[in-house]
């Protein structure tokens, strides 16, 4: 791995980091990696030497009281913030959205969010080319959320439309595709 990239590895710990929206600790880290992407101590160790190297991850060693080993505890750095929406009330708009059965808005919603964070990963490659201050730092950003974002997209639309009936999401695909349509159409005018 080059040092001046981040790897899927490097991106995976960042996202359970920014999920969690808490600091955790190695083992915590530790368990939830292993679990979510396979990971090894070793593994996980690196990267997340990696991570605190490249300002991306902060972490924080606290002293307990009676225990002699100090314990560490890992967050993204309030920096990172600044290069990343918060997904999180997207997430939520969709979930009430789908309860509600308003397939049309969600499915207009799916779409728009999507191409918005892909939006914002184009503009940060073209200012990387630019050579802007921080734009490679807000690239790697914007990568991980737009990876976060598409995975978690897939996980939950199947839990939102887990309980749908065949004809709920019919109705939604064929919201979908009249998008898709109305934009395809645009852009080969």
């Amino acid at each position: 791995m080059n040092s001046n990239q981040l790897d899927e590895y490097c991106f995976n710990i960042l996202m359970v980091l920014y999920y969690e929206g808490k600091p955790l600790g190695f083992n915590e880290l530790c368990q939830k990696t292993e679990k979510l992407f396979g990971f090894s101590r070793p593994t996980l160790s690196f990267h997340l030497k990696h991570l605190t190297n490249k300002g991306l991850v902060l972490k924080k060693v606290e002293k307990h009281g009676n225990l002699k080993l100090p314990t560490s505890k890992y967050e993204i750095t309030p920096d990172v913030y600044k290069y990343i929406p918060d997904v999180r009330p997207t997430l939520e708009k969709w979930e009430r959205l789908a309860s509600k059965k308003d397939f049309k808005s969600l499915a207009e919603s799916l779409y728009n969010d999507f191409a918005t964070l892909s939006m914002l990963t184009l503009q940060y490659h073209i200012r990387t080319m630019l050579g802007e201050a921080d734009a490679t730092k807000g690239l790697w950003l914007s990568q991980i959320c737009l990876t976060i974002f598409t995975k978690t997209l897939y996980q939950k639309i199947q839990l939102i439309l887990k309980n749908a009936k065949k004809g709920e999401i019919t109705e939604l695909m064929k919201e979908w595709n009249a998008i898709i349509k109305r934009n395809i159409e645009y852009l080969y005018k």
